[in-house]
């Protein structure tokens, strides 16, 4: 997916400077936490800050140049999932976040990773997007609030290894996507129902931000949401598998089915927000 030739002591000359940008960025943070007595963003960069640290902590090691592109796409996507993901209003991020995650899966199914880089990059990637999307609750509760987002963190990782061990014993790969989007909704639905319940991440949350795009919830709740945007991930993975990313991708031969599970559903979307009848008085109401 990506070549990257990087050698170790140069990967180790980055690792330095990242290990001395994500302390100031810790450091700095900290210090404005301990002096403030409410907090905003600051715990953002705390954590970003710390991560940042410590994978370039990481980075030093010898042999981490295996891990390299594991990380990069690892990064990228936890990135833009969490950019992509609610109060902003880049909802069509989501619909690529998680092809890092299936390139993980595909590559730990075909033997080219090991298990230990795997669930690493699975760690990377979950983290960033627990990180970038519920740093907030930090600001009321710090210490339960870290360790919600590491519990949450290594849930997804867990659900997205059980799904990858059945579909590597069972050796069949067409059923795949079938089997991590009914995964992926078992976890969320019953992530939802038991005391360690941290709903804040449902992928269906993602329109939140465009509700003109989720009218068909009435029908299906936020799990249609999620399966949905799962689809729409796995779809262009497998697009990305076949054609890489030249003229070919972007061909209607090629992006036909993608761009029809992406247009179908806003279009039943928005046929159910222009038909609706409100009826009823109006409310007019003044904070």
């Amino acid at each position: 997916m990506i070549n990257m030739k990087w050698t170790d002591s140069e990967i180790k000359k980055y690792a330095v400077g990242a290990l001395i940008v994500g302390l100031l960025i810790a450091g700095i943070s900290g210090y404005l936490i301990f002096q403030r007595p409410l907090w905003n963003h600051e715990t953002l960069a705390l954590l970003i800050g710390t991560w940042m640290a410590f994978s370039a902590l990481v980075a030093m090691r010898s042999g981490f140049r295996k891990n390299f592109q594991v990380f990069i796409l690892s990064t990228i996507g936890g990135v833009v999932a969490s950019v992509g993901f609610p109060p902003s209003p880049l909802l069509p991020l989501m619909f690529f976040a998680f092809v890092p995650v299936f390139w993980l899966e595909h590559q730990y199914y075909s033997g080219s990773i090991r298990k230990g880089r795997f669930l690493y990059g699975l760690f990377n990637f979950f983290l960033l997007w627990n990180i970038g999307t519920t740093f907030w609750i930090t600001n009321t509760a710090f210490l339960p609030g870290i360790a919600g987002m590491l519990i949450n963190t290594g849930l997804m990782v867990l659900v997205v290894y059980w799904i990858s061990w059945i579909h590597k014993n069972a050796r069949i790969d067409w059923y795949f996507g079938t089997l991590f989007i009914a995964g992926w909704l078992t976890f969320e639905f019953f992530h939802l129902r038991w005391q360690l319940s941290w709903p804040w991440l449902n992928l269906g949350n993602a329109l939140a931000s465009w509700p003109s795009l989720a009218q068909w919830y009435e029908y299906t709740g936020t799990l249609g949401g999620t399966m949905w945007i799962l689809i729409l991930n796995y779809l262009f993975f497998q697009m990305v598998r076949r054609h890489g990313f030249g003229r070919e991708l972007w061909r209607w031969q090629a992006m036909g089915k993608w761009a029809l599970w992406l247009i179908v559903p806003m279009g039943i979307s928005l046929s159910i927000l222009w038909t609706t009848k409100v009826d009823g008085p109006e409310l007019h109401a003044v904070v």
